[in-house]
């Protein structure tokens, strides 16, 4: 079993690898069900596990000498100490230049003017 987070971007080559798995993999299905986090699982598990795509996977080892923005490279996150910070609108301008596609974390009644901002601006 590999873990990680349910936010990744993946090529179309490796998500048809991973549904194939979903389809074929009845074992690894079942476990699924009842695994807590199966959304942190089951792409990371199918990917390491494969000889074809092992190679191309980040491995994650060391929490203290981690470079998040590298293991994130289309997300943009703000951190306040170990937790991730509800994004709200004086976070836009930051967002909006920090070149990345997606943001975490969105939470609706905390980010609703931030997401106004960024429908009205774009």
């Amino acid at each position: 079993m590999w873990k990680g987070a349910a936010w990744w971007a993946i090529s179309p080559q490796l998500a048809s690898y991973i549904l194939h798995e979903w389809d074929e993999n009845t074992e690894l299905r079942k476990y699924m069900r009842t695994a807590l986090c199966p959304a942190e699982l089951f792409a990371q598990t199918v990917a390491f596990n494969s000889e074809e795509w092992r190679e191309r996977c980040i491995e994650f080892t060391d929490k203290d000498n981690c470079n998040l923005p590298a293991l994130t490279p289309l997300t943009w996150v703000a951190w306040q100490g170990s937790e991730i910070k509800v994004l709200d609108e004086s976070d836009y301008e930051t967002l909006k230049n920090s070149g990345k596609m997606f943001a975490r974390k969105v939470v609706t009644g905390k980010s609703d003017k931030l997401v106004n901002l960024i429908q009205r601006h774009n």
